[in-house]
């Protein structure tokens, strides 16, 4: 518990960071330093989904999606009602590969944790991802009759 709540109070001052003026070297370092503890509270207790994904959330911060994935697919695993879990594992396999990526992950978070509002939300900016901009032409596969 020590290791979360030093790792929350490090995240939450790299996120004042951050609205303060924007994404520095010193948020990165908080977020860095949250991550540290966050890895240190997985080695004590490893089935501790929380701790997994608060260290995936750094890692979003941080921009670093693919371990942002891999901590929230691990946090899904160990507790596969947790929505925070299912939420950053569909943010960040969008933002690591594409919208059209995330859906089947999003149907399996919907299924897992029911009609949540953030993930109805993340919904409606991945639908938004997938719509055409004006003029341009998307291929669609045809539909067999």
């Amino acid at each position: 518990d020590e290791c979360r709540r030093d790792g929350n109070s490090l995240y939450k001052e790299g996120q004042a960071i951050v609205k303060r003026s924007g994404m520095r070297e010193s948020a990165a370092v908080k977020f860095e330093a949250a991550i540290s503890k966050y890895s240190e509270g997985i080695r004590l207790a490893p089935s501790h989904h929380q701790l997994r994904s608060n260290r995936a959330l750094c890692h979003l911060a941080l921009g670093d999606f693919a371990q942002c994935r891999a901590d929230a697919l691990k946090a899904t695993q160990l507790e596969p009602s947790f929505m925070k879990g299912w939420f950053l594992l569909v943010k960040s396999t969008w933002k690591e590969d594409c919208a059209a990526a995330a859906l089947p992950v999003l149907q399996s978070a919907l299924k897992a944790v029911g009609q949540a509002s953030e993930l109805l939300a993340l919904q409606e900016e991945i639908a938004a991802d997938l719509d055409p901009l004006p003029g341009e032409v998307r291929w669609l596969p045809s539909l067999n009759r």
